[in-house]
């Protein structure tokens, strides 16, 4: 996701450079110096920016229930939360289901330990791909 995002602004920025270069130089041997406008210079630190503060990656989530009434999600979400206070829970819709997922795993294993846990607990629960937050 992150490199299909980055090659996309490059892309961008790249047709939006190319009507707007003023000029290009060549300095010495394997170097190419492009003066460009003041829009391309901005989109191109906006771009780096993004890049360095990016703090998701792909990782994995405990589901730990899906369903058509939202009552019954956030039943869960309060037992859940008795039970592992310091865990982040995410809740979202995606019709016709709530889903509760919880956690931010960056691998599998250490999702699998926390998953293992709360399936003594939730019988439903499932270890799913998705977008985590990494804490740096």
């Amino acid at each position: 996701m992150k490199a299909i995002t980055s090659i996309l602004c490059t892309l961008i920025i790249v047709l939006i450079a190319l009507p707007k270069a003023q000029a290009q130089t060549f300095n010495e041997v394997g170097s190419l110096n492009i003066i460009a406008t003041y829009d391309i210079e901005k989109l191109v630190r906006k771009h780096i920016y993004m890049n360095e503060n990016n703090r998701q990656t792909r990782g994995y989530r405990i589901q730990v229930i899906q369903s058509s009434e939202r009552d019954k999600i956030y039943e869960k979400k309060a037992k859940f939360l008795n039970k592992f206070p310091d865990v982040k829970t995410y809740e979202s819709y995606n019709m016709p289901y709530y889903i509760l997922h919880a956690g931010d795993f960056e691998n599998r294993l250490e999702a699998y330990s926390f998953y293992t846990q709360v399936l003594r607990i939730f019988s439903s629960a499932r270890l799913v791909p998705d977008i985590v937050n990494i804490q740096l």
